[in-house]
């Protein structure tokens, strides 16, 4: 008789909500591998065809597919949106040793790196054109409401704070300064 070894994949094992352009940190246990044994940990985006090799730290070196020492983790960006992911880790030496996600986790799109020119100085004259700009993942997304706050807290999603619905592909949006804002604004 012979004895293998066991993986299962622990995260993402199935209904998280993940953000893309985020990273991650995929676990599984491994059960009776040898030490340093290689991994290959692939995904899918439609939940069954696994054809996407996951590369980055400790995985993607100078080898072909790229392989990690089988620690239980490896770090992951996802970068496409669906809300049908599944992950599958394979030992690179019996590739009967499998496991996959137990059922399907969704990557959402994101927008990150809001950030507002202030330049020359952070005072904002009526009137002026000040850049408003994002990072979308994907570029296109859809629309996104550009909301400002009067006390750097609070960002009711209605005007006078709603200020701009626009494409999420949009950045940089110029944004003229409105007679209404005195104070400590924050977009």
């Amino acid at each position: 008789f012979h004895i293998k070894g066991n993986l299962d994949v622990t995260y993402p094992d199935g209904n998280e909500t993940l953000d893309a352009n985020a990273p991650i940190t995929i676990t599984w246990n491994n059960a009776g591998l040898l030490p340093g044994e290689n991994v290959e940990i692939k995904y899918a985006t439609d939940g069954v065809n696994f054809t996407n090799t996951i590369t980055g730290s400790p995985f993607g070196g100078d080898t072909d597919p790229p392989t990690g020492v089988n620690n239980g983790q490896a770090a992951w960006t996802p970068q496409t949106t669906s809300s049908t992911y599944k992950i599958k880790v394979t030992s690179l030496n019996d590739a009967n040793i499998t496991s996959t996600s137990g059922t399907t986790f969704t990557v959402r799109g994101s927008i990150t790196n809001v950030q507002v020119n202030t330049t020359p100085s952070a005072y904002w004259m009526v009137g002026e054109s000040r850049s408003v700009s994002w990072t979308s993942t994907p570029s296109s997304q859809g629309n996104v409401q550009l909301i400002y706050s009067l006390d750097g807290t609070n960002f009711p999603a209605s005007s006078p704070n709603l200020f701009a619905t626009v494409l999420s592909s949009s950045s940089p949006y110029p944004w003229p300064v409105p007679t209404s804002l005195r104070g400590n604004e924050t977009v």
